[in-house]
């Protein structure tokens, strides 16, 4: 029987074969034709595509700067205040489900 710890530091350095994905989405002023993924009852953004894109990456670095056993509440509570997507109302937010990897 291995030691646990030898257990542990196997699982540590396995590989996932899938992973789950969720995502914020920000739309920008400009986008043609209908948003079928569009949150109900949000306004039309009047943001670029640049300016959506620069406020992504200030709110990853934001998410990823802090503890790391707090990110899915932080990534939780973004979701709700800030996707503009229609899966932000889902449980669980935002969610886009399993991927394969490879």
């Amino acid at each position: 029987i291995p030691a646990a710890g030898a257990s542990a530091k196997r699982l540590k350095s396995s590989k996932p074969e899938r992973v789950r994905i969720s995502h914020i989405l920000l739309r920008w002023a400009g986008q043609k034709g209908e948003d079928e993924f569009a949150k109900p009852g949000v306004a039309p953004p009047q943001r670029t595509q640049a300016m959506a894109e620069l406020e992504l990456l200030e709110l990853c670095e934001e998410l990823i700067g802090q503890d790391p056993k707090t990110l899915g509440a932080r990534f939780k509570a973004q979701v709700l205040k800030r996707s503009e997507c229609a899966s932000a109302l889902n449980v669980p937010y935002a969610d886009l489900g399993w991927i394969e990897l490879g």
